[in-house]
């Protein structure tokens, strides 16, 4: 009997794992479901409340009460809080190497502000529930975005993200947790009667680098604990930051710098450090669409190698002129170039055109047409701190004028953006005759009006739509592409839709090409890597190298030049501070820019038992015989083979 059928017979729910099996619903998995996910999979409303309160108590099986205290340190208090706290998505029914294991992570510190005044104030009884409240609601927000709890210190909460399995956008995913957890604290207030003066708050610091993850301790008092500079700077942002706001380090801004909008405090004296450090207090998301018209200006060299590809979308894209709608599904894998392609044919295009350009993200798959919703606020104005008085102003403004949308459909368009509460049921439809609506059928309404305003728009004016990362797509608006697709063959609409390879989306219409990016010669690599090095005095020898090492995927030729560049180009010196230095010349290896660490990671995350074969590989090399590395694993080659 596996671990998960065990555990779904001792908590009543058995009936479930043949459900669960079908759907490829194992042990690590069953803790990322949510409650849409399991109404999917047939779930009764008790059934889904039943088993979401087993996963959030800590002890519900063996497994994940081991888990729970490797999460804490041995005291009173974390004992007390290991077996009434939820715990993060990787806590339970999965397992976690003791093994010391190098890892590239970002590490959030949290603490509650004024905690002290705070419990002054209140009764035991009373501080108790605020604290189990706020403590619940960072370890939802950390589950979330993938970040793992690693330990509960009375107000304050440690958070990993990268481990114990890597996603390629941590450090992202870090910043998004800390904007929710204080979204979330900021609403606890009305909840609690506190005294005047006082309202909930919360300090976050957020640092990301190399460390050492290993289980230290026996028993009750192991804990997985990381070795680094990134624990301790996470700790010192944390210190630096106001109530209610996020401070991170250089090394998360550089990767976090594109999404979000980050305002500079300025270099800080922080211990430890021989020189202060320039630290950024993030101020909120950016708009996507804000990114586009900057990019071109991001890129390091001219687009490389993608000819061919340039001319098919130009063709199909004048085919799209004269009412012959195209579409064009683009897919390769991360950092072969899509997206710069995609701004080549923008910047190229001359005729006059409305451009939609829309992005799925990674953090929004359960979100209903997510980047819908966010097109349109973003083309109606609405901006990041706006009150949601003007921003539902400015909303009804645009839907109403343009688009001619109903009170109804513009309610559940506020609703799907958090700008007002969800909508429950409706008299309104599109045309004031659809009688009483449910959000369901008002989702399936707002769908059809948003595919007809773009085939009704097409006959004024070409439409190029563009959906980026369809590989992160939520459902409702994959039906949108659906419905688009089956009526854009005789308008002037071209869409183009990129994915990841391992995640295509396909159609079958004479009307729809398949695009599919590979990765660039050796002499296309060569000639970005000597376009990107032109003014350094590194050897062909090493340009080579770089060419070699990026195994001609473009962002990977980019990074590791970039990272070259950034070397010191003075020579080494005796002063500990500079003890690293050295010249372009004299480079003996070339390390993995941090831009690249945590997809790399991720990718060899998910290679499940095969990852250690992989390790072992990669310190053999490129080339090796399978005796080699059978006779290193103590495995044979047979099941080298399988994995």
């Amino acid at each position: 009997m596996s671990n998960l059928e065990k555990w779904l017979k001792e908590i009543g729910l058995e009936q479930y794992f043949s459900i669960f099996s079908e759907n490829d619903v194992d042990d690590e998995l069953l803790s990322e479901l949510g409650e849409p996910d399991l109404k999917e999979l047939g779930l009764s409303l008790g059934h889904r409340k039943k088993l979401l309160k087993a996963l959030r108590e800590s002890n519900c099986d063996d497994a994940a009460e081991s888990q729970s205290s490797k999460l804490t340190s041995n005291n009173q208090a974390s004992g007390y809080l290991s077996k009434n706290l939820p715990n993060p998505p990787h806590d339970r029914l999965s397992s976690i190497a003791s093994e010391p294991e190098k890892r590239f992570l970002s590490l959030m510190f949290c603490d509650l502000v004024d905690s002290t005044r705070i419990t002054a104030a209140l009764d035991m009884e009373d501080m108790h529930a605020l604290n189990r409240e706020y403590q619940s609601a960072c370890a939802e927000a950390i589950r979330k975005f993938n970040g793992y709890v690693a330990r509960y210190m009375g107000d304050g909460i440690l958070a990993y993200f990268g481990y114990p399995r890597a996603n390629e956008n941590d450090a992202e995913h870090a910043v998004w947790a800390g904007l929710e957890i204080v979204s979330l604290i900021k609403s606890m207030s009305t909840r609690f009667d506190l005294p005047e003066g006082l309202e909930l708050s919360v300090r976050i610091g957020i640092a990301t680098g190399p460390v050492v993850v290993e289980t230290i301790g026996e028993g009750t008092s192991g804990e997985n604990a990381v070795v680094g500079e990134a624990p301790n700077l996470a700790a010192r942002m944390e210190g630096l930051a106001m109530a209610n706001s996020i401070v991170v380090g250089p090394d998360t801004h550089r990767l976090v710098e594109k999404t979000f909008a980050l305002k500079s405090i300025g270099p800080q004296s922080i211990k430890g450090y021989s020189q202060p450090l320039e630290t950024w207090q993030v101020s909120g998301p950016l708009d996507p669409g804000d990114k586009s018209p900057s990019r071109k200006k991001e890129h390091l060299t001219s687009l490389i190698g993608r000819n061919e590809e340039q001319t098919l979308l130009q063709s199909r894209w004048q085919r799209s002129l004269i009412g012959e709608g195209q579409i064009v599904l683009l897919s390769g894998e991360a950092g072969i170039g899509k997206t710069r392609l995609i701004d080549s044919l923008l910047e190229n295009i001359l005729e006059p055109h409305q451009q939609i350009r829309i992005f799925c993200s990674q953090n929004q798959t359960q979100s209903p047409l997510h980047p819908f919703i966010t097109y349109m606020l973003r083309t109606a104005g609405v901006i990041q701190g706006d009150p949601r008085k003007a921003s539902a102003e400015k909303l009804a403004k645009l839907l109403r004028n343009k688009f001619n949308y109903s009170d109804s459909l513009l309610q559940t368009i506020l609703s799907l953006a958090s700008i007002a509460e969800p909508v429950k049921q409706s008299s309104d439809g599109p045309e004031g005759s659809h009688g009483q609506l449910d959000p369901q059928h008002l989702l399936q309404l707002l769908q059809e009006k948003i595919v007809d305003s773009i085939i009704t728009d097409s006959v004024y004016q070409p439409i190029l739509l563009v959906i980026e990362d369809t590989h992160w797509i939520d459902a409702t608006s994959k039906k949108v592409l659906d419905l688009l697709v089956e009526r854009t063959q005789f308008n002037r609409i071209m869409m183009l839709a990129s994915s990841r390879t391992e995640k295509p989306i396909s159609y079958s219409l004479s009307n729809v090409t398949n695009l599919s990016l590979s990765n660039l010669t050796r002499e296309q690599s060569n000639q970005m890597v000597h376009e990107i090095m032109e003014n350094s005095d590194l050897p062909a020898s090493k340009l080579l190298e770089i060419s070699e090492k990026s195994a001609g995927i473009p962002l990977f030729l980019e990074e590791v030049s970039k990272s070259v560049l950034s070397l010191d180009h003075t020579e080494p010196t005796n002063d500990v501070s500079n003890s690293g230095s050295r010249t372009l010349s004299d480079m003996s290896n070339i390390a993995i820019p941090d831009t690249l660490q945590a997809s790399l990671l991720s990718t060899l995350d998910r290679l499940g038992e095969a990852k250690q074969v992989a390790q072992y590989g990669s310190v053999i090399g490129n080339t090796f015989e399978k005796s080699l590395l059978s006779s290193i694993t103590n495995q044979q080659e047979q099941y080298l083979e399988a994995k």
